[in-house]
């Protein structure tokens, strides 16, 4: 299941997720503090979290949802 994880293809759509996802967070979240020129080590910590969490998070459900389909048997006729 891993192979399937850390394949190209996963790892792009995964990616892209949480570059989506962690840059709204970020923008929502942490923004004025970045525009303002206050942030601090904690702060870029966050920003960093903020990307990692969506990753992972579609990575466990990227991998469950290739889990499920292998383990899913054909229904008889």
């Amino acid at each position: 299941m891993l192979r399937e994880v850390f394949a190209r293809q996963a790892i792009r759509r995964t990616t892209r997720i949480a570059l989506i996802v962690g840059t709204l967070v970020t923008l929502i979240n942490q923004a004025s503090l970045i525009a303002a020129g206050a942030a601090t080590a904690s702060t870029w910590v966050k920003v960093g979290l903020n990307f990692l969490l969506p990753f992972c998070v579609s990575s466990v459900t990227y991998a469950s949802t290739i889990g499920g389909n292998a383990r899913r048997v054909p229904e008889a006729p």
